[in-house]
């Protein structure tokens, strides 16, 4: 545990030491851009002193989900105290262009709103959706500028109390530390909409609820007279499945909003552990290697139907996945029984993952339905339904030839064990010409032993976004 905690302590510490090519990609349209208005209302309001945010931070769901509770606190806990004992000078070129930061002016702490905005839903019609912002200000209610946005798309939480408008502080309310603003919508599936399917696979769309709620949390910051620097920006981050939701942003962001939202958002650049999921080559991933573990499929369900059911040629949803989701029986939220299937369209089914004895996470035949495989096991792909299917993800996860105008760092480990490295390595092959994305392969050091690969993946992109203010210095010090 010891050499865990100084690991995160020299990590900061070498970070804190460490201090094009465009493309012609044009928006496309001004489609599914809410009014600029789009706040509306304040649902709520907490307070966190400076000293709080330690225990805060490390007790949320992201660091418990990859580090467990102790080792959590204890990661943030050394992470703060390398700040305090530096008194904060070391890291105010990294994060702040020398401003003061939070953590050390007495009279200022985090105010965290939530709130209520209007935006699109998966199936393109509108919705009101959540989310949450944070910032740094002074107690007494004088405004003050932030030198920038955290923009957080967060992945599929383990429960609808996970959601930010509920639950306390991720790990990148840090950044509010340094001088920033955290932004975190509760997205479609959860928060106000919780008891709707959260469309996992619709990349456009997070995007698209992304700059929303970043554009209403402009507005609750300006009522509490807090604003942008004139030199300020925007980073986006997004962990595990959260990742493509940042990919999705990008490309909403540079081919689908009008030159006055982004004149607002200001995107710079953007972080993501695991790539963007472009789901019809992991699925193949999955068909050609079955020792490789594809529990992940049983997400598909609940992504689906958020989905408009118009897209599967005539068929129920239920006819894509095997018999044993219809007759395994599991008790759902408040006691009641219903078929694993129907909870996971009905609720995620995130808080019980525990698959029947006789179901193996390994091999897609273990999720898809009988008629949409081989003999052998593998997805047949003269089957009408598979052919739908890998139609459907294609159309959700296809990126044409568009690349990221905004520098975006790929973090991702080879020996992942949940999100194939494939997934990052196309993506970045496909693009790199355009030296806007940065790759950084994880697989080797201490992440190896001390985390499971897939937590590599993203421990390295959390740490890289808190550098924002000098990313590129910051990532050549990464594993």
């Amino acid at each position: 545990m010891k050499k865990l905690t100084l690991l995160f302590g020299v990590m900061l510490m070498a970070f804190c030491v460490a201090c094009s090519k465009d493309d012609n990609n044009e928006p496309e349209s001004a489609q599914n851009v809410v009014p600029e208005q789009n706040l509306v209302s304040i649902t709520g309001r907490r307070t966190y002193e400076a000293k709080e945010l330690p225990e805060l931070v490390a007790y949320s769901n992201l660091a418990k989900f990859y580090f467990g509770d102790e080792t959590a606190l204890k990661i943030f806990k050394t992470a703060i105290g390398v700040i305090r004992n530096n008194r904060l000078y070391a890291l105010d070129t990294v994060f702040a262009n020398s401003k003061s930061l939070i953590g050390y002016k007495r009279d200022w702490h985090v105010e965290s709103y939530s709130f209520t905005y209007n935006s699109t839903s998966a199936k393109g019609e509108p919705i009101v959706l959540s989310g949450r912002v944070s910032f740094p200000t002074y107690k007494n209610g004088t405004g003050n500028e932030v030198a920038s946005l955290s923009l957080y798309t967060h992945f599929l939480l383990h429960e609808h109390n996970q959601a930010p408008t509920i639950d306390d502080p991720s790990p990148l309310v840090m950044r509010v530390l340094y001088n920033s603003a955290v932004v975190e919508p509760d997205f479609e599936g959860y928060g106000l909409t919780k008891d709707v399917p959260f469309p996992g696979f619709s990349y456009e769309a997070q995007g698209i609820q992304m700059i929303d709620c970043a554009r209403a949390a402009l507005q609750v910051m300006r009522s509490r007279g807090v604003t942008l620097a004139a030199d300020g920006y925007s980073t986006a981050w997004g962990n595990s499945l959260a990742t493509p939701g940042v990919i999705g942003l990008l490309k909403v962001y540079d081919t689908r909003t009008t030159q006055a939202v982004r004149d607002q958002i200001r995107l710079k650049s953007a972080y993501t552990g695991c790539g963007p999921l472009i789901f019809t080559e992991l699925l193949k991933y999955y068909d050609e290697h079955p020792e490789y573990d594809c529990e992940g499929l049983i997400y598909l369900p609940t992504f689906f139907s958020a989905l408009p059911q118009s897209i599967f040629g005539g068929y129920e949803l239920k006819d894509f996945f095997a018999d044993w989701m219809q007759d395994y029986m599991v008790e759902a939220e408040g006691g009641e029984e219903m078929s694993y299937f129907e909870g996971l369209v009905k609720h995620k089914m995130v808080w019980n993952l525990d698959l029947p004895d006789s179901v193996s996470s390994h091999g897609v035949s273990n999720f898809l339905a009988a008629d949409m495989c081989t003999a052998e096991g593998h997805m047949n792909y003269d089957s009408e339904k598979v052919k739908i299917l890998l139609k459907v993800m294609d159309e959700l996860c296809n990126w044409g030839d568009w690349t990221p105008k905004e520098d975006t760092y790929l973090v991702h480990c080879p020996e992942d064990n949940f999100i194939p490295y494939v997934s990052s390595r196309t993506f970045y092959d496909e693009r790199s010409s355009s030296g806007k994305l940065h790759f950084k392969n994880v697989s080797t050091g201490v992440f190896e032993s001390v985390f499971r690969p897939h937590a590599a993946s993203t421990a390295v992109s959390l740490f890289l976004s808190m550098m924002h203010e000098d990313p590129a210095s910051a990532f050549k010090y990464t594993l």
